[in-house]
């Protein structure tokens, strides 16, 4: 990991100046909350909108690097996001999760050998109050490759993504054959839920108590959990988060987008 060291070498004057482009109110609402994450030797550094370190300890490198080259990282963050509203559809098809999350999007830079030219991106999204406290649940969003010397990309940059895919392939049929080699044993959802709820009640409302019935998976695209509560207006956002990341834990699903509804039980109609 070199990004630091790649980028230092970089002058903003000697890039190539930025057009004017109007961006949509999803793309704006993207860039302001956009996260850098960034490796110099064996670290990877988390840097906030306005470049403070959030994880781990600043160094001394990283921290001169922040200081000096505050107009590059402005230049980057905006060159990443004109090459996703022009490139990519990425923010767009995960805009559910994302303003889920405040918009925050974090991108992680991967120097592809290139004397700092090309890069390619990592995209997750996470909860900002859990940022720093559960990283590790972050969820991945899509990736996307950029050139800073050359914004115009031929055949849409296809043939770096199917490098990239198959790369990925190839690692995920690794870790799904060790896997193989020592099957877990999964508990019921429901169960998961009880243990769940067991762990943290969901919150009170105007005194009455909130009860978590019953769930079960209702899609798989990305999986969605429907659980039937007896006040489903009741539970907030905050216990919402707290479901989803405890069920992407417990099945597996660590990176993975999921969906979690709670809904009312059903009347039955009277008859007559």
């Amino acid at each position: 990991m070199n990004e630091v060291e790649e980028l230092s070498k970089l002058e903003i004057q000697n890039l190539p100046p930025l057009r004017p482009m109007v961006l949509d109110d999803l793309h704006s609402k993207a860039l302001k909350n956009l996260h850098l994450e960034m490796g110099t030797g064996p670290v990877l550094y988390l840097l906030s909108p306005s470049y403070s370190v959030l994880h781990p300890t600043a160094s001394e490198v990283i921290t001169d690097f922040t200081t000096k080259k505050e107009s590059l990282l402005d230049y980057l963050r905006e060159y990443i996001i004109r090459n996703l509203a022009v490139y990519s559809v990425l923010l767009d098809i995960n805009s559910y999760f994302i303003e889920q999350n405040s918009f925050l999007v974090l991108a992680r830079l991967r120097e592809k050998d290139s004397g700092g030219r090309r890069f390619e991106i990592k995209f997750y999204t996470n909860s900002p109050l859990e940022l720093t406290t559960h990283y590790e649940d972050k969820i991945y969003i899509g990736r996307d490759f950029i050139d800073l010397f050359g914004f115009k990309r031929k055949h849409y940059g296809v043939k770096e993504l199917i490098a990239s895919v198959k790369d990925q392939n190839e690692r995920m049929i690794d870790k799904a054959q060790e896997k193989l080699k020592n099957p877990l044993e999964y508990k019921s959802f429901f169960q998961e839920i009880k243990e769940l709820v067991a762990e943290r009640q969901p919150p009170q409302a105007g005194g009455a108590e909130v009860k978590l019935l019953y769930g079960s998976q209702i899609g798989t695209a990305p999986p969605t959990f429907a659980i039937v509560s007896s006040r489903p207006d009741a539970i907030p956002d905050h216990y919402l988060r707290f479901v989803a990341n405890g069920l992407r834990k417990r099945f597996g699903f660590r990176g993975v987008p999921i969906r979690v509804r709670f809904t009312g039980r059903r009347r039955s109609r009277a008859k007559g």
